[in-house]
């Protein structure tokens, strides 16, 4: 999948001008939601897509996707103050765990959680790195 150089985010497969001919070939279903939701966001409001026909495209429910028009901040966005870590301090450990990866060093749980707890400078809840471990999952896809 290729990238927008400026901003490091993966070109819209279905946009007529990005489109590298592997929109084919894709399956939606793979990519991250809120990609999916930021590509269809752009081609109602730049490429004058109906919200219905965008939903289809992008296999998004478009009651979901008319919610993301209006402005509603997603959940996640929503509670982004209550997070643990800020986002610079999420990248920072989902980078050094892509590091480790590359060494071919196995990182426990943990592991990736000690080294969260000394990025933030406390320890951490119970059920912080089985939630982290899904958002890096979904990240990593």
């Amino acid at each position: 999948m290729s990238t927008d150089t400026q901003s490091n985010v993966p070109l819209d497969p279905l946009d007529p001008a990005t489109a590298t001919g592997v929109a084919a070939d894709l399956d939606l279903q793979d990519v991250n939601i809120e990609l999916r939701y930021k590509w269809a966001i752009t081609a109602v409001q730049d490429r004058g897509l109906s919200s219905r026909k965008a939903a289809g495209l992008y296999r998004l429910p478009r009651s979901t996707l008319d919610t993301h028009l209006k402005g509603v901040k997603s959940r996640r966005e929503a509670h982004e103050h209550q997070r643990v870590l800020g986002p610079a301090q999420e990248g920072v450990l989902v980078e050094w765990v892509k590091i480790m990866g590359r060494w071919g060093l196995p990182l426990s749980l943990e592991t990736i959680g000690n080294y969260a707890a000394d990025i933030v400078g406390a320890p951490l809840g119970e059920t912080w790195l089985r939630r982290f471990k899904v958002i890096l999952l979904e990240m990593t896809t």
